[in-house]
């Protein structure tokens, strides 16, 4: 139905008469070699066909690194992007328990220290505490996850 509606039917038809006309001429190579070079033409394009299909379209299933997006550090669950350049960015913390996004809140009132606490506000549990900066605390998740990246191990976690 398509084909009359895109005009393709005189097309069709042309290149039908062409091989036919094709078939049944007259040439200085015999009707049995030239069967044999068409099918063998065509088995070669099959064949070419298939291995850039199996090239293109297989499915790998060994992980890549790139799957490595999620772990648990220091009792946080932490979750994270790479950028084209495989540099990790946009490190969020989640509670470990309920998966509920947490941020660190600044516990230490007066003190001279920094002191933070990782709560989560859904399940009221009392994540983590630390006495350093959040950006030592981040520097730490990103040094284990660059650790696991160069041992092998972020294996171990994409496939648990």
């Amino acid at each position: 139905m398509a084909t009359y509606f895109a005009g393709w039917w005189p097309s069709i038809a042309s290149f039908t008469s062409k091989v036919g006309s094709l078939a049944t001429s007259a040439r200085s190579v015999p009707n049995w070699l030239f069967v044999i070079l068409v099918l063998s033409t065509l088995a070669v394009l099959v064949l070419a066909g298939v291995a850039v299909w199996a090239i293109f379209f297989s499915s790998d299933s060994t992980p890549s690194f790139r799957s490595y997006t999620e772990d648990v550090v220091l009792g946080i669950r932490w979750r994270w992007h790479y950028g084209s350049d495989g540099s990790i960015y946009n490190l969020v913390s989640f509670c470990p328990r309920c998966d509920y996004q947490i941020f660190a809140r600044n516990s230490s009132g007066y003190r001279a220290v920094d002191s933070l606490e990782f709560r989560c506000e859904d399940c009221g549990a009392v994540v983590a505490h630390f006495e350093v900066p959040l950006e030592e605390v981040e520097s730490r998740v990103m040094r284990h996850i660059q650790k696991n990246l160069r041992i092998g191990s972020w294996s171990k976690v994409v496939n648990a």
